[in-house]
């Protein structure tokens, strides 16, 4: 029963969080399938998007750490 939470913070600071969503949860499976739009207003030098895979049924976590590049 997987679903994400996506947390928009500021880089040096990763107590600060400045947005965040979180998916809808996808019963009964281990290949997920969300399809949903989330919109974030980021600034790649001091942001960062961290991304949290959480199992509903359980107290873990696998988390992702984006950092973006400004091109």
């Amino acid at each position: 029963d997987p679903y994400v939470k996506i947390t928009l913070q500021i880089v040096e600071n990763r107590n600060s969080v400045i947005d965040f969503a979180r998916t809808h949860t996808v019963p009964k499976t281990l290949n997920p399938v969300w399809n949903q739009d989330f919109l974030f207003r980021v600034d790649p030098i001091k942001h960062r998007l961290v991304f949290e895979i959480f199992d509903h049924n359980k107290l873990v976590s696998i988390q992702y750490f984006i950092l973006l590049k400004n091109k």
